[in-house]
């Protein structure tokens, strides 16, 4: 059994993560290189001692740090296999985020406790960094000075607030719809369609607000995710270009954009026959 202790301690050394093990009683009995560098102190500083000893008061989800702790042990020295993520305290007082992996494993007559811990600092920033950049993304869309939706496959899966203010819509009631509503015909829908996803050309065109107001806009579509062999989502822009056509001239405007969106569609490359059209 010694010897064997001995093999799996010069192993642990080889891991790249802290490594401790426990005895039943939750006191670390032995650690390795890592887990000294991580806490940054002296292993004898560490032996003997408790996780809850270099632990805050209290988890991040509030609980006692030492009833949380023993609640966990509990599960492992039961058989589970538990993964949990744990606030830890260096000795120089700095607290850092951990993931921590618990396995029961027994020597002879002798059950230990294998704590594997790894350092998600970095992780975290990456995590905090990604939420601050989709607060500040989030602030641009909601500021936009067009109207934006974000779409895919022509579904709608969210607009900001000047989309809905100009195109009087709720969210609630553009959840899950494709936007064929807003076009005045299938012809011009289709054509804007081919403009923006196929040929990726800004385009001008009338869309019907939920009074039935036209309203001349010019288009523009960006790939979130160019990497896909199909659009799965954009963003569409709709900037007024300085006029309004009122519900009388709904009629007018809807001619005017069907009598020139066949010419349009049939001209563009693959005219009818491309796929998307099928």
């Amino acid at each position: 059994m010694h010897n064997t202790l001995n093999t799996l301690y010069e192993v642990f050394e080889l891991v790249p993560d802290a490594v401790f093990l426990m005895d039943a009683g939750s006191k670390w009995v032995w650690c390795n290189c890592q887990a000294v560098a991580m806490f940054n102190c002296p292993k004898d500083t560490l032996i003997g001692k408790y996780p809850w000893d270099f632990a805050p008061e209290n988890q991040t989800d509030g609980k006692p740090s030492k009833a949380a702790a023993i609640e966990i042990i509990n599960k492992a020295l039961a058989g589970e296999w538990v993964t949990f993520m744990w606030k830890h305290i260096r000795c120089d007082g700095i607290q850092f985020l951990a993931q921590i992996s618990l396995k029961r494993i027994t020597f002879g007559k002798t059950s230990y406790l294998l704590a594997i811990v790894r350092d998600q600092s970095e992780r975290q920033l990456i995590i905090n960094r990604l939420a601050q950049v989709r607060h500040e993304a989030t602030r641009v869309w909601d500021l936009a000075p067009v109207g934006t939706m974000l779409l895919s496959n022509r579904v709608i899966k969210r607009a900001n607030p000047l989309w809905y203010k100009i195109f009087q819509y709720v969210p609630a009631e553009l959840a899950g719809r494709t936007t064929r509503f807003l076009y005045t015909n299938d012809a011009e829908y289709e054509r804007v369609g081919h403009e923006l996803y196929e040929n990726f050309k800004p385009t001008e065109t009338v869309l019907l607000d939920k009074n039935g107001t036209a309203h001349n806009v010019i288009l523009s579509a960006v790939v979130m995710n160019p990497g896909a062999p199909v659009v799965e989502s954009h963003n569409l822009h709709a900037r007024h270009n300085g006029t309004k056509a009122g519900p009388e001239s709904r009629k007018q405007a809807a001619q005017s954009v069907a009598a020139g969106a066949e010419t349009r569609c049939n001209r563009a490359p693959g005219g009818r026959n491309h796929p998307r059209f099928q």
